[in-house]
């Protein structure tokens, strides 16, 4: 998900001006002392809000499968599904 995040024209110029912290889960600037705060801040704000709406579409996604699925009358798979055992 992060690297569809950051291949996005908005986000990535700025990615030569902070780093990613696996730690954190998001982006620190490369010098704490510097104007790319502002950017790490702007940029964890769009990284939260991106992986939020992710969360929202693939939500989406999984109750048009579950509609599919029962529409088929396959309540099995519907029950995977809901379960999060479906792959």
């Amino acid at each position: 998900m992060r690297e569809q995040f950051e291949n996005l024209p908005r986000v990535k110029p700025i990615l030569r001006l902070v780093k990613y912290s696996e730690s954190s889960g998001g982006y620190d600037p490369l010098d704490q002392k510097s104007i790319y705060e502002k950017y790490a801040d702007w940029l964890n704000g769009a990284w939260y809000v991106f992986q939020d709406q992710q969360k929202k579409i693939d939500g989406a996604l999984k109750e048009l499968e579950l509609l599919n699925y029962h529409r088929t009358g396959n309540s099995d798979n519907a029950i995977k599904i809901l379960k999060g055992t479906d792959k």
